[in-house]
């Protein structure tokens, strides 16, 4: 082993996440806490120091920080997976509600159809009925203009004949 490899690494086992012990110590020198930042993903360092460590044996070839490059990458597309996951049941969860809200407007609006449906068929009848009224009312101006123009002429002709009548008994008693 050369100065400054890495003989073993601690890291979080997500499986042993419950226990709370403490124990942190590195095996030969410092690492440098910049290389590693996000290899914890979303816990905060306190979480971290809580957590169980598990320590990961590495060989002294060159595979090493391939290895907790490649651990980190897996990490992280777990994490991206675990995001994606809880996007998609959210997605699904408000496209639920999109629809319940579109569902709710349709029937609203179906029910206010019918509504207006009925209200238009009303006023349709009252129109027709008020234009029956109308003509019913028209004809029998007609049939009334007709009757006094048959009185007025009659009432000519009684005056006409009277005045007749009263211009020979006047002449029968001139006479």
């Amino acid at each position: 082993m050369h100065p400054g490899e890495i003989a073993s690494i601690r890291y979080l086992s997500p499986s042993d996440l419950p226990s709370f012990q403490t124990d942190y110590h590195m095996a030969h020198g410092d690492i440098p806490s910049f290389y590693f930042g996000n290899i914890f993903g979303c816990y905060s360092s306190n979480q971290v120091q809580s957590m169980p460590l598990q320590e990961l044996s590495l060989s002294n070839s060159g595979l090493n920080s391939h290895m907790v490059i490649v651990e980190d990458e897996e990490y992280q597309l777990n994490l991206a997976e675990e995001r994606r996951k809880r996007r998609m049941i959210s997605n699904r969860e408000s496209a639920r509600r999109s629809r319940m809200r579109k569902q709710k407007q349709l029937s609203e609006l179906w029910s206010l159809v019918v509504h207006l449906r009925s209200t238009n068929q009303k006023l349709l009848d009252d129109l027709n009925r008020v234009i029956r009224e109308h003509d019913q009312v028209l004809h029998e101006n007609a049939q009334l203009r007709d009757e006094e123009t048959k009185l007025q002429n009659k009432l000519k002709n009684i005056q006409a004949e009277d005045k007749l009548c009263s211009a020979k008994s006047r002449r029968n008693l001139l006479r």
